[in-house]
């Protein structure tokens, strides 16, 4: 090989490393303080459908600093909000599909989901007392539900809106 060739080999193995470095899952789900490196997204539509909690999703990435503020304030809070939902956070990056399903234009994009459905979102950072008063307002919503339904009948789970962007 000449001198230019190895350049160009040197080139092309450092963008093969840049792209499996970027290309590699890095969303981590915290459940109750172990975490769990989640590789695509066919867990999502389980991890959602199958809690008995609330379940608490923030969309965002890693370079968004209100998302990093968000994720702080959840971080300081999770011993007590892991008790009334289970948290999960999605880099947009890694999962764009999965954010356009949930038509995330913005970041940080929360949601609440319950039994599978969004119960609540929000778009934006808060702080502790705000993020609080919407996880509580979103909960108690759950909870009327729930009460209001006769015991043993069935969940209502209207169908998601179109998860296939290309239909429309």
């Amino acid at each position: 090989m000449s001198k230019g060739n190895n350049g160009y080999f040197i080139l092309l193995l450092i963008a093969a490393m840049v792209g499996f470095i970027v290309l590699t899952p890095r969303v981590i789900q915290r459940n109750g303080g172990g975490s769990k490196a989640l590789k695509d997204d066919s867990w999502f539509q389980d991890e959602i459908s199958t809690e008995q909690r609330p379940v608490l999703v923030k969309f965002g990435a890693t370079w968004c600093g209100p998302c990093q503020s968000l994720d702080e304030t959840i971080e300081s809070m999770e011993p007590e909000l892991g008790k009334q939902v289970k948290i999960i956070r999605i880099d947009v990056d890694e999962y764009p599909g999965l954010a356009s399903v949930y038509k995330v234009n913005a970041i940080p994009h929360s949601f609440i989901f319950h039994h599978g459905q969004v119960v609540d979102s929000h778009v934006g950072s808060m702080g502790a007392s705000d993020l609080q008063a919407w996880i509580e307002g979103a909960i108690s919503q759950t909870s009327s539900k729930e009460d209001s339904m006769p015991k043993g009948a069935p969940q209502e789970n209207p169908p998601p809106s179109d998860p296939d962007p290309k239909s429309t």
